[in-house]
């Protein structure tokens, strides 16, 4: 293991390519030694491939890897190291499947009730923490669990020394902690100056703890170090990190931000990405630090893209743990403080470093434009003439496909329907399917379910013909998200969605369905069924329209119960009884317990339904699968 490391981190920093081909092999193979030794590299090398990639490997499988305890040590090496880089959206996904916690599986058959809730418990608190441990924010659903669990077992807390990483600990009865830097200032200081950085990743010393416990003496010691000329970039980034918790970032940019505007450039450098982050966590609250603020988002932007190679991974996620995309986030963080007014104009401090990202060729310095598209809306709205010369033409694709892609990209990560935006991007935004081969599949789904909410609304914007054209587009994965759309869309309406379905789903249909074999699926199948489930009174003209988009999927679980739960066979029994024969395939490996009552109240409602050759091979079928 510690030779196929060693040789891995000696290639990655020679030939990334090399390495990313070599990660992709280990990844391929489903053998924990194989795990271990991805888990160890993303962690080492986060930036080496997507995060959507080093998630999707993580959560692999229903999650086995990141609960396999052959695997701990590495996976909570990975989560530490997660903690400050992961974006809002992929630290969402992830501490989503920590809270839902291991499968039942992972445990023996006989495990006590009490024992399997601990344990699972203790599983997830313990993962989640670690995540958090380095600069992550909670979710509103992790923290709530978080401080159920801490209120119920008060006495959890993380080991100093990370014993609780590994599976099993053994010792030779005396402990090894990890070296405890000292508390005595003048300690400390000479401390550092003889240890300028910490032995490994997996080993080393208690300095971010120091610096997360003990701000005053932290500081003091690199302050003093500092006025020597002597400067640790490693034990800068560490400190930075750790004091860009929500305890300590104010205090820390008050007392430190002078102290690192004076940083030489090859610290600067070397705890470049540790100061991006740091400043982008105090930027919301720098008044009456201004000059040192501007000061040092010009030396992130001008370090960043000197120093940050440029790479072929143009996602939102990479723009925004790029240096460049933090100092980005910090200049509008600065810009949030402000009360912000329609058509008030951007302000002098930011109008200019805007338009030079805007106008870049090069990508380190581009990727500031990437991050201003997820802004785009308000930007019109203070300074339409501003957005209109400068970003609103990083939308074309005529001028940059790359980056073009990269703006919708991040324009379409959390799209919202403002009408004076749509109309200055209307020829651009209806080109995005004729460059599928260089956008993400996350994009082109959430183009999609925009597309589809945009032909929903009617906006005003684009002819029906124009919006017929670009769905006729969509190939088969992207025709599926257009019916899930739609389904998610009538659940959404509430008490309303009679109505809706009446004026906007059915016209919708009408008008903008692509009548192609490809818009046939069995996910189309899936979503249309449970279209006529959820429509209760109006389950006729949902069936009258939807009739001829049936087919049989695998996936009718879900539809059995909607039906069952609006009890719309006894109102509509000859409707339901051909929405399921439709459905339900005859080859089904297992048949659902919620077949039998729709059964049952079919016949009930109408009896002489039960004469009908669906009513009898959905009977016959049932009861082969009885038993």
């Amino acid at each position: 293991m510690t030779l196929c490391r060693d040789a891995w981190l000696a290639t990655a920093d020679n030939n990334s390519e090399n390495a990313k081909a070599m990660l992709t092999i280990w990844a391929s193979s489903k053998h924990p030694v194989f795990r271990r030794l991805v888990f160890f590299a993303l962690a080492q090398k986060p930036n080496l491939v997507s995060f959507d990639t080093s998630i999707s490997w993580l959560l692999a499988d229903d999650g086995h890897w990141l609960w396999l305890p052959s695997t701990m040590r590495e996976v909570m090496r990975l989560l530490v190291s997660f903690g400050p880089i992961l974006a809002a959206g992929h630290m969402q996904k992830l501490q989503g499947a920590l809270v839902e916690g291991p499968p039942r599986t992972r445990f023996r058959d006989d495990i006590g009730d009490d024992e399997l809730e601990s344990s699972s418990n203790r599983m997830r608190w313990l993962r989640l923490k670690k995540l958090l441990s380095n600069g992550g924010t909670a979710t509103g659903a992790a923290d709530a669990f978080i401080a159920s669990v801490e209120k119920r077992y008060p006495e959890w807390q993380l080991a100093p020394d990370d014993r609780d990483e590994f599976p099993m600990w053994s010792s030779n009865g005396e402990e090894q902690p990890v070296e405890q830097s000292p508390k005595n200032i003048k300690k400390l200081v000479e401390w550092l100056r003889n240890n300028p950085s910490s032995e490994s990743a997996f080993s080393g010393d208690n300095w971010s703890e120091r610096c997360r416990d003990d701000f005053r003496r932290s500081f003091f010691a690199l302050r003093k170090l500092a006025s020597e000329e002597v400067w640790l970039p490693q034990r800068w980034a560490e400190a930075l990190y750790a004091w860009s918790s929500d305890e300590l970032v104010d205090s820390s940019w008050k007392h430190a931000s002078s102290v690192i505007v004076g940083m030489p450039d090859e610290c600067f450098k070397g705890a470049l990405r540790a100061i991006a982050w740091w400043v982008s966590r105090a930027s919301k609250n720098v008044r009456g630090h201004e000059e040192a603020f501007f000061t040092l988002v010009d030396r992130i932007i001008e370090t960043g893209t000197i120093t940050v190679e440029a790479s072929d991974d143009f996602s939102l996620n990479h723009a925004i743990n790029h240096p460049v995309g933090h100092a980005t986030s910090s200049l509008l963080n600065w810009w949030s403080s402000i009360e912000l007014e329609d058509d008030q104009g951007l302000p002098d401090e930011l109008k200019d470093r805007f338009a030079e990202m805007c106008n870049a060729e090069d990508q380190p310095l581009w990727i500031g434009s990437v991050i201003l598209a997820q802004q785009i809306i308000p930007l019109l709205r203070v300074d339409q003439d501003w957005t209109k010369q400068y970003l609103i033409p990083a939308f074309n694709w005529d001028a940059d496909v790359i980056k073009a892609a990269a703006m919708w990209d991040s324009f379409l990560h959390a799209p919202r329907v403002y009408l004076p935006l749509l109309e200055l991007l209307e020829v651009p935004f209806l080109a995005v399917p004729d460059h599928i081969d260089v956008l993400e599949e996350q994009c082109l789904k959430q183009y999609t379910r925009f597309l589809t909410y945009i032909a929903l609304g009617e906006a005003s914007v684009f002819s029906s013909t124009e919006l017929k054209d670009v769905f006729s587009k969509l190939p088969a994965e992207y025709i599926n998200t257009v019916a899930e759309t739609l389904f998610q869309a009538l659940q959404g309406a509430g008490d309303q969605q009679a109505e809706y379905l009446k004026n906007r789903i059915i016209p919708f249909m009408k008008r903008f369905w692509p009548n192609k074999p490809e818009a046939r699926t069995p996910e189309t199948f899936r979503y249309f069924a449970q279209i006529c489930a959820i429509s209760a009174g109006e389950l006729p003209s949902a069936f009258e329209c939807f009739k001829d988009h049936l087919g049989q999927t695998d996936h009718f679980g879900h539809l059995l119960r909607l039906l069952s739960e609006r009890g719309v066979a006894s109102n509509h029994p000859s409707e339901v009884l051909h929405i399921l024969d439709a459905t339900i395939p005859q080859d089904v490996k297992y048949l659902h317990g919620n077949l039998k009552p729709l059964l049952d109240a079919i016949q009930l409602s109408n009896p002489a339904l039960i004469e009908s050759p669906q009513f009898t091979r959905l009977s016959i079928l049932y009861r082969q699968h009885e038993n």
